[in-house]
């Protein structure tokens, strides 16, 4: 029986090759599916315990929330809108009236695990990659006005540039000596801040949880976790939220954690991630890995602090 007679002509079918450590539990488990918001190349579902996920074209990046699917239609919007219901049909498909997802064979794509943490590595590889940022930051990101020292740009001044700069130095403060200053005021200057899906404020702290991971610090993030779980229902959007919760569980898209293995390895080129992640939404890949950086850098100074 072909597709377009199981699931009717009119139907387009999308199918799912692969899905994140979030997704694919979450599509086994086959519970209804609320569609929350609809884009060109992507759309958010969220189930009855508010776990969500993200069905989006298969050319793009895996991540812990994503549902890497094919057979993409051309016109998303038209099949598809806020407040459907998908619901398992018993044939390995979550179907609407206008659309069905067919989720019966897909992967499970997890990150694989980083290597240990090695300061030589990261005291070669860190400078290199602060330069490879300043010398390729987009215009108008936070990153390019604050590695390039260029005047911010009409995007950086919407995300409030200078509370920005102020939150994160709040954070750097933190990072370097966790037992001696508060977490809560600068995660609750941080998070929500900026416009956007995924704020500038959200994306700092992802990428600082990531980073946290990567270098096995667990109990700041541990503590960066709970803080957040207090501080982000109410301070920010509910997808961010769900971006947050993942990174909190040491998650994010394949080039973050493929750049944090780079560092790691004490790699002296990054430029073909550096191009990956500047793919990732509007200023969010760029705004994570001001997180990722802060965070490395401040873990470095410690250990060169403590080899004195």
């Amino acid at each position: 029986m072909s597709r377009a007679t199981r699931f009717g002509p009119a139907v387009p079918v999308i199918r799912v090759r692969s899905a994140g450590p979030v997704a694919g539990p979450i599509l086994r488990e086959g519970a209804p599916l609320t569609v929350t918001a609809v884009f060109e190349r992507s759309f958010y579902c969220r189930d009855g315990r508010d776990r969500w996920l993200c069905f989006l074209r298969d050319d793009l990046e895996p991540g812990p929330l994503h549902a890497l699917s094919e057979n993409w239609p051309t016109c998303l919007g038209e099949h598809i809108s806020e407040g459907q219901i998908l619901t398992l049909d018993g044939r390995g498909a979550m179907t609407a009236s206008t659309l069905a997802v067919d989720c019966a064979m897909f992967r499970e794509w997890h990150p694989p695990p980083f290597p240990p943490p090695e300061p030589r590595a990261l005291h070669r590889a860190l400078p290199l990659l602060r330069e490879a940022m300043r010398m390729s930051a987009p215009e108008g990101t936070l990153a390019e006005w604050m590695l390039a020292g260029r005047r911010p740009g009409a995007a950086v001044r919407c995300a409030a540039a200078e509370e920005t700069a102020r939150a994160l130095a709040a954070l750097s403060t933190w990072l370097a000596s966790p037992h001696e200053h508060p977490l809560r005021d600068a995660v609750q200057s941080l998070v929500g801040l900026g416009p956007g899906l995924t704020p500038t404020g959200d994306d700092i702290l992802a990428g600082t949880l990531l980073a946290l991971h990567a270098l096995a610090v667990k109990k700041e993030a541990d503590e960066l976790a709970v803080a957040l779980a207090a501080h982000g229902p109410g301070g920010t959007n509910r997808i961010s939220l769900a971006h947050l919760r993942a990174a909190a569980a040491g998650w994010g898209a394949a080039p973050f954690h493929d750049l944090l293995t780079e560092v790691l390895l004490g790699r002296e080129a990054f430029d073909k991630t550096l191009r990956r992640i500047a793919a990732i939404g509007h200023t969010s890949g760029w705004d994570i890995l001001m997180g990722i950086l802060t965070t490395a850098e401040c873990f470095m100074a410690k250990h060169e602090h403590a080899a004195l």
